[in-house]
């Protein structure tokens, strides 16, 4: 199932477990926000984590995937795509979650090293590492209702070549950083648990099944045993996905906005 996000831009989808609100109850609502990594680029819809974690979870609970392949929480980089500029982004607002999942950071990783793949250093490493805390806590602060929860998950482990573990893992110190800017947020470290398993990627970078698989198991058992999060309703909230356009966010940037250019395998829905 899809909900069809119609801007004056583009059309594109937000993957759902359950996309159909008609005449339901009110369950306990999670979205996943990210980029492909949550998205599930590679693997079918049953297949992705935040679908995987509904299974776990069960039907009482409804968990959105509000992933976009190529984002990050840097704002205006040409390289990949802002994701406070995606439909993505104003469907993930509109939902009013009672817990937000927020795993950026792997695209981001590209932004804080030279055209050799070093890392930047000094100054010039402080001002991208401020310049996201700022970015990614304005993207948080956009769904970050009165009562909702926030999960901050460290950039998955990869071995792919063009991305250095280094600056993976230089991003996850720096999501560390943003749980301690929140009353309301936890950590959830993914690299931890993805951490030299190759045979969880195909691509060297996109889980498979195998790898959703694991990584939702670990994921539900901690939000359920250890996270200290409640996953009881408290009260109700209002959802409201109708179709708008960004356009608040492009007055707010003098960037020029490129929306998601990807292709969507309808199969793979």
């Amino acid at each position: 199932q899809k909900i069809a996000l119609k801007n004056m831009d583009s059309a594109v989808f937000m993957r759902s477990v359950d996309a159909d609100l008609t005449g339901k109850t009110d369950p306990y609502r999670i979205t996943f926000i990210g980029d492909s990594i949550t998205h599930g680029v590679a693997v079918k819809h049953n297949q992705t984590l935040s679908h995987e974690v509904n299974e776990l979870l069960g039907y009482n609970y409804d968990c959105y995937n509000a992933g976009v392949s190529g984002t990050m929480a840097y704002v205006g980089i040409g390289r990949n795509q802002t994701y406070v500029y995606q439909n993505q982004f104003v469907a993930a607002k509109g939902n009013r979650a009672d817990l937000v999942v927020v795993m950026l950071g792997t695209n981001d990783s590209r932004c804080i090293m030279d055209s050799d793949e070093v890392m930047f250093t000094g100054d010039e490493l402080e001002s991208w590492h401020q310049r996201w805390l700022t970015e990614y806590s304005d993207l948080v602060d956009a769904v970050n209702y009165e009562g909702t929860q926030l999960v901050f998950v460290t950039p998955p482990w990869l071995c792919i070549q063009n991305w250095t573990d280094e600056t993976i893992r230089k991003m996850g110190e720096w999501v560390r950083e943003l749980v301690d800017m929140y009353d309301n947020a936890v950590l959830f470290d993914m690299y931890a648990v993805t951490e030299n398993k190759p045979e969880w990627l195909d691509d060297k970078l996109h889980p498979n099944a195998t790898g959703y698989e694991n990584m939702a198991s670990a994921f539900t058992a901690w939000l359920v045993n250890e996270s200290g999060i409640s996953l009881n309703k408290t009260a109700a909230r209002t959802i409201d996905i109708s179709p708008v356009d960004n356009s608040d966010y492009k007055q707010a940037h003098s960037t020029v906005i490129n929306n998601y250019s990807g292709t969507f395998n309808k199969d793979n829905f």
